[in-house]
């Protein structure tokens, strides 16, 4: 059998980066967002160091529609698909608000908001109607999926403090109010842990056995990457597999030549694998040019292919 066709090891390691946990919001509503939480949501936005930037169609609520009865809200909304205009109705029962919410306006122009006020006509609730739109049944996939422009990372602090002034940022919202002005950009923003799963090869011939295999074993088992070193390697992976519009670093990964996979290379794992799953934010949908849209995002990399040898992860 040759080289190529042989198993390096009979115990193969793969290290996986699995969301932890996620949050999505309007790149406007970012300041609010850091302002009107709990300290426990701040402390979790703060381990978040990945995020994507991506947009979807503005919502607009038309003024006009609002109606209110004892049982339900009623309204509609209003967006467009490659210029074309939709208006969905919607009806949210009363059971899911405050039984101080008696009256209901939209937001100022524009009106992306349902504002609702009490029987003194003060305003006791602001609803982002983009925040719930996975969860309006009529609403098309096109007006609910997310199209990925940009993957990004902060380290200083988190996520968060990286899109403040960031450069990139500001030219995708430069392009997007003079070009797109029926989409709306939105954050993704994401922590990872890290774990390592072990495949074990029965009766396959492998090229590397004893003394050297017991050390591989260990070092795989020993390996545990510092947080800036994880970072470092979900970002590209997560860049390679969407190919951004935005992004024009580590298009190509992992070429061998890239320093990041150097740590991975000495542990020598079989395989690294980084998850995207938005199953608990309404089953958000990702999606790019070169990637169809679904809430969950496998992100594999072979590097016993990239060796050479017979592929490690079987392809789909």
């Amino acid at each position: 059998m040759s080289d190529a066709l042989l198993r390096k090891y009979a115990n193969e390691f793969v290290l996986e980066f699995a969301d932890c946990d996620r949050f999505l919001f309007k790149f406007a509503d970012r300041e609010a967002v850091q302002t009107g939480v709990t300290p426990e949501i701040l402390e979790r936005l703060d381990n978040c160091h990945i995020y994507i930037l991506g947009k979807r169609p503005r919502l607009c609520l038309l003024p006009d529609s609002i109606q209110a009865n004892e049982e339900f809200v009623h309204f509609t909304l209003e967006y467009k698909i490659k210029g074309a205009l939709r208006q969905i109705p919607v009806e949210v029962p009363r059971k899911f608000l405050s039984p101080n919410e008696v009256s209901f306006e939209a937001s100022p122009h524009p009106h992306r908001n349902l504002i609702s006020r009490n029987a003194s006509k003060e305003i006791v609730a602001e609803t982002v109607l983009a925040t719930y739109v996975d969860f309006i049944p009529d609403a098309e996939h096109e007006a609910k999926d997310i199209k990925v422009l940009y993957v990004g990372k902060g380290l200083r602090k988190s996520a968060m403090d990286r899109l403040a002034n960031h450069e990139t940022v500001q030219k995708i919202l430069s392009s997007m109010n003079s070009e797109d002005l029926d989409s709306e950009l939105f954050v993704l923003i994401y922590n990872f842990k890290p774990r390592k799963h072990l495949l074990q090869l029965l009766h396959v011939p492998v090229e590397i056995t004893g003394e050297l295999a017991k050390k591989h074993n260990q070092k795989c088992m020993d390996y545990k990457p510092h947080l800036d070193v994880q970072v470092a390697l979900i970002e590209p992976s997560i860049i390679s597999y969407f190919q951004p519009e935005r992004n024009t670093h580590y298009l190509d990964w992992p070429r061998r030549y890239h320093k990041l996979v150097k740590e991975l290379n000495e542990a020598d794992f079989a395989g690294m694998e980084t998850v995207l799953d938005n199953s608990s934010m309404g089953a958000q949908r990702l999606y790019s040019a070169k990637v169809k849209a679904k809430p969950l995002h496998n992100i594999l990399v072979d590097f016993r292919a990239l060796e050479g040898r017979a592929p490690f992860i079987p392809s789909n």
